[in-house]
């Protein structure tokens, strides 16, 4: 599938602050680097850039767009203003009405094989919403490894659900909410945009869209109107680091077959990491766009 052949009018949605300016520039030099998804709309909800910045981003074919508060919050509570974006993203096909499909991707996800962006936009068209779970063979979490992961979703379902609740949603794959795809008929939009309203009546947390998103798929079985896609469509490095392959110069899974990361998420790992290699050697990177590039210009072979 090629974005220029797509029939139905669809949209790349993001968010960012000026503290995340640097990530969302990452976010669309890879969309960019590709020809494929190079000409699809973009958008960046602005919850706080400067003039200088939404100029770059005009400069790049990325417009800009001020979202509201979507959701009354509790009166006198101290909201950063970055919360804007949970709260407006239940809400998208308001800010877009000419748009069938609309993709969200988060700010710190940045494309490396372009085919697994595609594959949101056709499971959002043949399937109504697409995306992926934070569950891999690699991630430790499966195997009773990093439990404060697990207490963490634990408690913020706890904080926004109660404890019944809570003990329920944890039994099931956590779904991510940095990147999915959906048409704006799906049934996803309502129901999310109800759990998510009753939620941050109960707690304001950062997680608290992703909690209420859980929540409307698997309490009204709209979990079986998803189409999952794998792990490497969403990559979450915190999870499992993944492996640097210097022949293909490319991130891949750290588990045989080694194959090639499509959407890389950082989620909150922005430093220098040592990765081991295909080959048994290490390397030392960021794994931003930027630092990946440059480690692919070194053409380090062991």
């Amino acid at each position: 599938m090629s974005v220029q052949a797509n029939s139905q009018k669809l949209i790349l949605v993001t968010a960012a602050d000026t503290a995340y300016f640097n990530l969302l520039q990452e976010w669309v030099k890879s969309l960019t680097a590709f020809p494929e998804i190079a000409d699809l709309e973009r958008c960046v909800l602005d919850i706080g850039l400067d003039a200088g910045q939404c100029e770059w981003l005009t400069a790049h074919g990325t417009r800009t767009l001020k979202p509201s508060w979507d959701i009354e919050l509790t009166p006198g509570a101290q909201i950063p203003k970055y919360y804007q974006a949970m709260t407006a993203r239940p809400f998208l096909p308001k800010y877009f009405p000419g748009y069938e499909i609309i993709m969200w991707l988060d700010a710190d996800i940045w494309v490396q094989t372009a085919s697994y962006l595609l594959n949101y936009i056709t499971g959002a068209e043949k399937y109504g919403l697409a995306l992926s779970a934070e569950i891999d063979r690699s991630y430790a979490i499966l195997f009773g490894e990093y439990n404060e992961f697990r207490l963490m979703h634990h408690s913020f379902y706890y904080s926004c659900f109660g404890r019944q609740i809570a003990d329920q949603l944890i039994q099931y794959p956590i779904i991510n909410s940095g990147a999915f795809a959906a048409r704006r008929d799906h049934a996803v939009w309502a129901r999310w945009q109800f759990t998510c309203r009753t939620t941050m009546q109960r707690a304001i947390l950062k997680h608290s869209e992703q909690a209420a998103l859980n929540l409307a798929l698997y309490e009204g079985g709209l979990i079986r109107q998803t189409h999952l896609l794998p792990s490497l469509a969403n990559w979450l490095c915190p999870m499992s680091t993944p492996l640097w392959d210097p022949t293909r110069k490319k991130l891949v899974e750290p588990n045989l077959p080694h194959e090639v990361l499509g959407l890389v998420h950082l989620a909150g790992l922005v430093r220098q990491v040592q990765l081991r290699t295909t080959r048994g050697g290490q390397v030392t990177t960021a794994l931003t766009y930027s630092g990946i590039q440059a480690l692919a210009a070194t053409a380090q072979v062991e």
